[in-house]
């Protein structure tokens, strides 16, 4: 069994399929100005798949909450005008609570 942790190996290969990615960099500040824009975006506008759609900040903050009531009202009022294009009222979709990247299975 591997001791590393899932989380960090998934943003390290994350980090170097980023098409900015410069391979080499200059010196530490170079890395670190580099690494401080990438999370920055990452994290602030970034939608990702395994959080419904969000940001990480906005998860974290919880203003995820507002954005899906916009996006809820929106599917509401297209829903009202064209009910035949949905087989239900659609739903949006919310960040898990909990957040895997391999979740064990139930023993």
């Amino acid at each position: 069994m591997s001791n590393d942790n899932p989380f960090s190996e998934s943003l390290f290969k994350t980090l170097k399929y980023d098409l900015d990615y410069p391979v080499i960099f200059d010196d530490h500040n170079h890395a670190r100005a580099w690494i401080e824009v990438f999370l920055a975006q990452y994290n602030g506008e970034h939608r990702h798949s395994g959080l419904a759609g969000f940001t990480p900040n906005s998860v974290h903050d919880g203003n995820w909450t507002l954005t899906a009531a916009n996006r809820q009202a929106l599917l509401d009022a297209h829903y009202q005008t064209k009910p035949g294009r949905y087989r239900r009222p659609p739903l949006v979709k919310t960040p898990p609570g909990t957040v895997w990247i391999n979740q064990p299975k139930a023993a």
